[in-house]
């Protein structure tokens, strides 16, 4: 089990964050939550969700700041990495998961006792209920494929939506009552930013070296 208070805590929810939506393509914020303190081995630590619930906050800032997931309606859509196209698909939509599922769908297609007059005939209440399993948890998969689908294809861009601009540098600190003054305009292309840090380490990155660093951990 890890420390929310030492240091790699954040990297390590973010990295659950990037493999739990590039599997599920959706989903919604607090499915996402339970998900990463599952993967953390923190589900039945009730008295520290809070504060793993407010790092995963801070990581997703970050990830719907550099456009890499979308939100709304407090569900998230994996958009992926700028960069290789490996990177900008969701597992569902991946070559891998289809060629998967054309396989089951042939080998199914092929089974004479998939789901057969014989089969519903002779199976006894645990083969029809692992059957019912199965076949939930394809519909569910598929339902959950249309609405990612249906979000990309159908989405309009909002009126006045306010991206974050490129280049900019993410300040992070351990420090909880560190903080970042808003910026101020200091000419047309120029802002100061004000920092009020404790004596903690504090690490500054900038935006292409958020995308390297995910997309090295990626591949490794």
């Amino acid at each position: 089990m890890q420390q929310v208070d030492k240091p790699g805590f954040l990297a390590s929810i973010t990295q659950h964050i990037r493999d739990s939506m590039y599997e599920f393509g959706i989903m919604k914020q607090t499915d996402l939550e339970q998900e990463v303190l599952a993967r953390l081995g923190m589900l039945e630590d009730e008295a520290k969700h809070n504060t793993v619930k407010r790092r995963i906050y801070d990581a997703l800032s970050t990830f719907l700041a550099l456009n890499i997931l979308q939100k709304q309606d407090k569900t998230l859509y994996w958009r992926g990495f700028p960069g290789p196209e490996t990177f900008n698909t969701s597992i569902l939509s991946s070559p891998s998961v289809q060629t998967k599922e054309i396989v089951l769908k042939e080998e199914s297609e092929c089974d004479p006792n998939f789901l057969s007059e014989e089969f519903l005939n002779n199976a006894s209440a645990d083969d029809l209920n692992s059957k019912l399993e199965e076949l939930n948890t394809e519909i569910q998969q598929i339902e959950q494929k249309i609405n990612f689908y249906d979000f990309f294809l159908n989405k309009k861009p909002e009126e006045g939506e306010q991206m974050v601009k490129l280049p900019f540098t993410v300040c992070a600190t351990r420090d909880q009552k560190s903080s970042v003054l808003l910026p101020q305009n200091c000419g047309q292309d120029t802002r100061k930013v004000g920092l009020v840090l404790g004596k903690e380490g504090v690490t500054l990155m900038r935006d292409e070296q958020i995308i390297a660093s995910l997309v090295e951990d990626w591949q490794e």
